[in-house]
């Protein structure tokens, strides 16, 4: 999987870019928007986050060498490329041209 920093503010819009890649391994349940298992597994910057419905548990989280814009991004569900000042803010199915 790929993750983009949604709320990152130093990000503009025409620099959109997934920076990490990781292994997805499950995923769990929040509980009232919280992670099960408490602040285990989250940074502290996090501890007001109750919005979650869904945590994932990746492994092999790696820095790409190369940040990918998401204009090279397909949309799994139409096909289509988003458009360079696509905001993801929820998770979403995308694929990534083969070289």
């Amino acid at each position: 999987m790929y993750i983009y920093a949604s709320e990152d503010p130093d990000v503009q819009s025409e620099a959109r870019h997934v920076s990490w890649s990781a292994l997805y391994v499950n995923s769990v349940p929040s509980v009232n928007g919280k992670h099960p298992e408490g602040m285990k597994y989250r940074p502290e910057s996090t501890v007001d986050d109750t919005d979650s419905k869904i945590f994932w548990e990746l492994t092999d989280l790696k820095l790409l060498p190369e940040r990918i814009p998401l204009a090279q991004l397909t949309s799994f569900l139409t096909k289509k490329k988003y458009p360079a000042a696509f905001p993801p803010r929820q998770p979403c199915l995308m694929m990534h041209p083969t070289k």
